[in-house]
């Protein structure tokens, strides 16, 4: 059985959304109970999603939002500890 790989587009598309949306919702720390219908996945999976988007591409965050300050809300919101420092 062939295994189906998402075009890099719909890849790109989809990381973009989940951002806007963590743009959105984080200030206000809500938004979980949306995350499943709007993305098919559990919010611990979603939050670490957004993580790794942003690590790989931080130009993903609109002007005026920090990708740093983001991630943290992904480790906070996701039960992840913060990264060692080194």
């Amino acid at each position: 059985m062939a295994t189906i790989v998402p075009a890099a587009a719909d890849v790109e598309r989809e990381a973009q959304m989940m951002v806007d949306f963590l743009a959105r919702w984080a200030p206000f720390g809500a938004g979980d109970e949306d995350i499943y219908p709007t993305f098919g996945v559990d919010p611990d999976t979603f939050y670490e999603r957004v993580a790794r988007h942003l690590r790989a591409d931080p130009t993903l965050v609109r002007p005026g939002q920090n990708a740093g300050e983001l991630m943290s809300y992904c480790r906070r919101r996701a039960g992840s500890p913060p990264p060692a420092v080194s």
